[in-house]
């Protein structure tokens, strides 16, 4: 699953915004299969990114 997400996100870097939710998405779903294979700092790497990404939107669903 993880060579797929990460093809997403390579595919989503052409075709979405930069700060999309969609990218936080990508980003968030390799920091999880990161984590469930135990590749913890990899992990918090996607998912610092997807954090940043989710901040810098201020979306009205996604309260941080």
């Amino acid at each position: 699953f993880l060579e797929y997400s990460k093809e997403a996100l390579e595919i989503g870097r052409q075709s979405l915004l930069p700060n999309s939710p969609e990218s936080a998405k990508l980003y968030g779903n390799i920091g999880l299969e990161y984590y469930n294979t135990g590749n913890y700092p990899k992990a918090m790497e996607f998912d610092k990114k997807a954090l940043e990404i989710q901040k810098s939107r201020s979306h009205p669903i996604i309260r941080i």
